[in-house]
């Protein structure tokens, strides 16, 4: 019997949100990111490979489009590979905040070590504690906010997962740019 792509999805381990902002936090020195990373991008990357292991690779656009057609980034977090398309890398070393963020999403995928688990159950929804594109969202939006001191508002601009901007202000106890406040 053969199932359909509606039947198959993937998940990872749970983990709470606090417990991924809390890698976020203490991760952020060992690799490297800081307010003055995105006006330091070559150095970071650089930090990255050496430091850390973590290989961030720039694939031809034509190749790309592909192998890849409509991803804007991807991970192989037991190689500790980050794989972008070309295109990025001019916007990345402008410091461009949607660069900035496609690194930090793969590199939570590949800091918190997902190894998807494959499920094929038509009913099953998996949790946000068990998503792994909510927690890589997550990981990327703790840091840049807490640790680049990016604004949150350009975040809404990104196609991020539902309820991570939520998550975060909450975790990180700042207001929702958009919340509307009766003091």
């Amino acid at each position: 019997m053969s199932l359909g792509v509606n039947h198959l999805g993937y998940i990872v381990d749970k983990m709470p949100p606090q417990f991924i902002a809390m890698i976020a936090d203490l991760l952020s020195p060992k690799l490297g990111i800081n307010k003055h990373t995105p006006m330091r991008i070559e150095k970071w990357l650089q930090h990255l490979t050496d430091k850390q292991h973590i290989e961030v690779v720039f694939i031809p656009d034509d190749e790309w489009e592909t192998r890849l057609m409509g991803v804007d980034a991807r991970s192989k977090p037991l190689d500790k590979l980050i794989e972008l398309p070309e295109r990025f890398s001019k916007d990345l070393y402008c410091g461009d905040w949607y660069a900035i963020y496609l690194i930090l999403h793969e590199l939570g995928h590949v800091s918190l070590s997902h190894n998807r688990i494959l499920h094929k159950d038509i009913h099953y929804q998996p949790s946000r504690d068990e998503n792994p594109e909510f927690h890589a969202d997550l990981f990327a939006v703790i840091l840049l906010i807490k640790v680049m001191k990016m604004p949150v508002s350009p975040l809404f601009e990104f196609n991020l997962q539902d309820g991570v901007i939520d998550t975060a202000c909450h975790l990180l106890n700042q207001n929702h740019p958009y919340q509307l406040s009766l003091f």
